[in-house]
């Protein structure tokens, strides 16, 4: 369902129209035992690693709403975000709508999507990582496409791994209609 739901983006935290916090979609399926890094756990949930990921996601966010300055872009940031335009070029993915938060008031649990658009006819939910692929990713789209419920109908869920060398790997999602 989208509106209804407040982010507190230091804190990482959802909360409902009466205050009260509602967990994410990746807490729910961390507490679930169904996120398992194995080894590279300290590594993956790592400040340096969080941070990574926060800022090529901010970087993708601007210039898909075409607002971001890419002389402001780190270094470290540059090759995702660089993979991530070869992406929509390749494609011609064209995104409609980015981080889009979204919760679900039955199952009470809220997330944010970080892209939903145009890719040929379809319209696709899009997961934007800049870690590797991991199965669970295909529960964490499950769990973002079971929020839109009728608000928004994607036909395709993808899980888009934006890679240190500015290339990219495209992930179908399961997705029945």
């Amino acid at each position: 369902m989208i509106g209804g739901i407040t982010f507190k983006e230091d804190t990482h935290q959802y909360f409902d129209e009466s205050g009260v916090e509602v967990p994410g979609i990746t807490a729910v399926l961390k507490s679930a035992g169904l996120i398992n890094y194995g080894e590279k756990s300290s590594e993956l949930f790592s400040e340096d690693y969080m941070l990574r990921g926060k800022a090529a996601h901010k970087a993708v966010e601007l210039y898909n709403k075409k607002v971001l300055d890419e002389n402001t872009i780190d270094e470290t940031i540059r090759p995702y975000l660089d993979a991530y335009k070869k992406f929509a070029k390749d494609t011609g993915y064209v995104a409609k709508e980015s981080e889009l938060l979204v919760w679900h008031p039955q199952r009470r649990y809220a997330t944010q999507i970080d892209s939903i658009g145009h890719l040929d006819k379809d319209l696709i939910l899009l997961e934007i990582k800049t870690g590797s692929f991991q199965p669970w990713h295909k529960l964490q789209v499950a769990g973002q496409r079971a929020c839109l419920g009728d608000d928004i109908k994607t036909t395709k869920d993808f899980v888009l791994e934006l890679k240190e060398n500015a290339t990219y790997t495209l992930h179908k999602v399961a997705h029945e209609v």
